[in-house]
């Protein structure tokens, strides 16, 4: 083809063939089928404007058509009539840069108007019967390409088509200029006077404002990032757009922005209406789509063109960081790992992620920013705010290893904000890391002398913060009764508690440690006043002051009661001999007064050794109540014979030591209030001890938790009769005789029959 007539000539005779086949009718019901919205065309002549290299698109809605104009250098030639007037034959079709590359755009046009008519350059033609191209007067102003759309389809009435155009047109929004590099001025007119007015200015190289006259709001303001990348060979454009809050009336840069979340869009220049991703943010790329451009279509190509826009955001944001948009409005609108994101979109949130970790971009608390894997994270913000990163370290350091050493904190936020963040690969650091380093220190063995040299260190005030953030940190595992004894243990064993010990300051476990109950007291083991809460003090720092109680609650803190004060002699013990005075007996009366008021309970006091007890040797020791047994002065039990027997095969306990029978005092009965042993007993055992059970009688894989096996033995009875030992047998006998005569029998199986 080498002449309009000759392209003329050519598209009727196709017409001429096609409605003699009759595909005429299927041709036209094709397209409408394509473009089901009927005012699409308004985004097509865009597309048009566009690629002609257009700064301004004037549209001009009348009563009997629309008229369209834009200022494109690139005037139409005979090879873009051929296009307009084919299908599928654009001669953009190869060039990713342009996006009227599809070659069936303009026919959207049809839905409106019979003979559209086209004057640019130095062609005047109309459009008849979808292909055919007719020469009409020239009307064109020079250097500019006009459109004439009348309204002349029987079945669209004019005044439908006005009314359908005139929304069309009212609905283009400011975005609709977001990713076109030419268009800078879009201007409606219609009818009544009515104007619709966009314009796009670059305020920097990255922000754009788009002033929308006809829309009821301020000037849209948008971060837009773009870049180029390959795709089979070919080098496509590709941007992301994030929505602007102005921190300023007249902002004129990037710092006088912050980000914020939008509703985000899929852009082929132009909104692909049906295409969702989840996003918080628009992206563009000249993806492949539908017809009609309103999806996107899998396609490898596609994935390629996600993964490039993730990595342009990616290389964007160290310059983002630089002009202080890393803030929550932007961290907001980055998807994280609670978004729902269509499976192909996922791509992106994995480079952003990576460029988080890869680039110091991660805000870091307290200010500046870092590479994500370099920051530690913890969800509790008391460990946060009570240990400077260099603490943390530290401690750390008992339990971790570390291949770089942890920067700073990563900061907090609230909402979609921490979300994000704490989908980063930072490092964890809150309470389960913590009661693990605690339990390192506190463990079997010496505790390493640097954590001594580190918290000797510290202020008392510092320590106090720290005791009040464990006290948030124990109120926070209160509703978990698991969670609570964890914390109890190891709190209660971590040398944190910072104590006098003689003139100097230590630091010792909660359960060696008292809380003194006024100040100016000095004990060994005493918390220092700096760190205590007394009674007479203001209310001021009520919340403090709950949380430090709390923290000495949870660490086995006990106030310097007289309970207290007791069990620091009896502790003492072990240093002295052992040997019955005054003062001893004056504890053992002190703890029997103790538990008649019911102050402590018995069995706290039940393995201490707090009693002289006489060894079969002669020696003495200090023992506890439940390795002792009382016999003569203090009752006849015959357990000495028991226990000097040489049929006795079992270390043997200790005698109360018969210098006791001689004060005033009961210690007898103290002791055995704490479980001394004073009495011979029955106990329950399995029937297979017993020597008449025969092996045989074993139901062998049949056994469950509803048989009865029951027997009853007194221990050691052999070796108790054959001392013949008077009274030790008369204990015996009145065992016997005065036990439940169900102890009597051996039962064996229970709920089964004999086969």
């Amino acid at each position: 083809m080498t002449t309009f007539d000759e392209l003329s000539a050519d598209r009727r005779a196709y017409v001429h063939w096609a409605r003699k086949n009759g595909f005429e009718e299927g041709l036209r019901n094709l397209l409408s089928d394509l473009y089901p919205d009927n005012a699409h065309f308004i985004y097509e002549l865009l597309q048009n404007a566009e690629d002609a290299g257009a700064r301004e698109v004037t549209f001009d809605l009348r009563s009997d058509g629309l008229r369209v104009e834009h200022d494109g250098s690139r005037l139409f030639g005979l090879r873009d009539i051929d296009s307009i007037t084919g299908i599928g034959q654009s001669t953009k079709k190869d060039d990713a840069t342009t996006i009227g590359k599809f070659g069936v755009g303009f026919k959207a046009v049809f839905a409106y108007t019979q003979t559209p008519v086209i004057h640019s350059g130095n062609h005047s033609f109309a459009i008849h019967d979808l292909f055919i191209p007719v020469p009409v007067a020239a009307a064109a102003h020079r250097g500019r390409t006009t459109f004439w759309f009348p309204f002349d389809r029987a079945d669209k009435p004019a005044q439908r088509a006005v009314k359908e155009v005139a929304h069309a047109l009212r609905m283009l929004s400011s975005t609709t200029l977001l990713f076109l590099n030419n268009i800078e001025r879009i201007a409606c007119s219609l009818p009544g006077d009515e104007a619709v007015l966009l314009e796009r200015v670059a305020l920097d190289e990255h922000v754009i404002k788009i002033v929308g006259a006809h829309e009821d709001r301020r000037a849209s303001y948008w971060y837009r990032i773009t870049g180029d990348i390959e795709v089979a060979g070919k080098v496509c454009p590709v941007a992301a757009a994030f929505a602007l809050d102005a921190t300023s009336t007249e902002p004129t840069v990037s710092s006088k922005f912050s980000v914020k979340p939008a509703k985000g869009r899929v852009y082929i220049y132009f909104p692909a209406a049906k295409e969702t991703s989840g996003l918080r943010f628009h992206i563009h790329a000249p993806f492949a789509s539908t017809v009609a451009r309103d999806s996107v279509r899998d396609d490898p190509g596609n994935d390629e063109l996600l993964n490039g826009i993730g990595e342009l955001i990616a290389r964007a944001l160290p310059a983002m960081r630089d002009d202080g948009l890393i803030t929550d409005g932007l961290l907001s609108a980055l998807p994280n790992d609670r978004d729902d994101l269509p499976g192909r979109y996922v791509v992106l949130r994995e480079r952003i992620v990576d460029a988080f970790d890869s680039e110091p971009v991660t805000p870091v608390a307290g200010g500046g920013h870092a590479r994500a894997g370099l920051l530690l994270r913890s969800s509790h913000a008391a460990i946060r705010n009570a240990l400077s990163i260099e603490d943390a370290n530290f401690i750390r350091g008992f339990a971790y290893e570390d291949d770089e050493p942890p920067v700073g904190w990563l900061r907090s936020a609230d909402g979609r904000a921490g979300t994000f963040l704490n989908s980063l690969p930072a490092i964890d650091f809150g309470r389960d890391e913590l009661l693990e380093v605690f339990e390192v220190v506190s463990g079997p063995g010496v505790v390493e002398p640097s954590w001594f040299v580190w918290i000797s260190a510290k202020t008392d005030g510092w320590l106090r913060e720290l005791y009040v953030a464990l006290g948030v940190l124990s109120q926070e595992d209160a509703s978990d009764p698991f969670a609570m004894r964890e914390l109890r243990n190891v709190l209660g064993a971590a040398p944190l508690i910072r104590v006098w010990q003689g003139n100097d300051i230590d630091h010792i476990a909660g359960s060696n440690a008292y809380l003194p109950t006024a100040p100016d007291l000095r004990a060994d083991r005493l918390v220092i006043d700096p760190l205590v809460i007394f009674d007479d003090e203001g209310r001021s720092k009520t919340r403090e002051h709950r949380f430090l109680r709390q923290f000495y609650e949870i660490a086995g803190v006990r106030p310097w009661d007289q309970a207290a004060q007791l069990d620091i002699r009896l502790s003492n013990y072990r240093t002295q001999a052992a040997s019955v005075t005054e003062d001893h007996l004056a504890d053992l009366s002190a703890l029997k007064e103790l538990i008649d008021r019911r102050a402590v309970t018995p069995g706290t006091y039940a393995g201490m050794p707090i009693f002289v007890a006489v060894r079969h040797d002669g020696t003495r020791h200090w023992a506890s109540a439940r390795a002792t047994y009382l016999d003569d002065p203090f009752v006849a039990t015959g357990l000495t014979a028991l226990y000097q027997s040489r049929e006795y095969r079992d270390k043997p306990p200790s005698l109360l030591a018969p210098e006791y029978a001689k004060r005033s005092f009961d210690v007898a009965a103290l002791a055995k209030t704490l479980e001394a042993i004073s009495d011979l007993n029955v106990i329950r055992v399995p029937i297979g001890k017993n020597p008449k059970f025969e092996y045989s009688w074993h139901w062998d894989g049949r056994e469950n938790h509803n048989m009865v096996d029951r027997d009853w033995v007194i221990p050691h009875f052999h070796a108790i009769v054959s001392t013949e030992d008077e009274a030790l047998l008369r204990t015996l006998w009145r065992v016997v005789t005065t036990t439940d005569g169900a102890c009597g029998d051996a039962v064996y199986p229970g709920g089964f029959q004999s086969p």
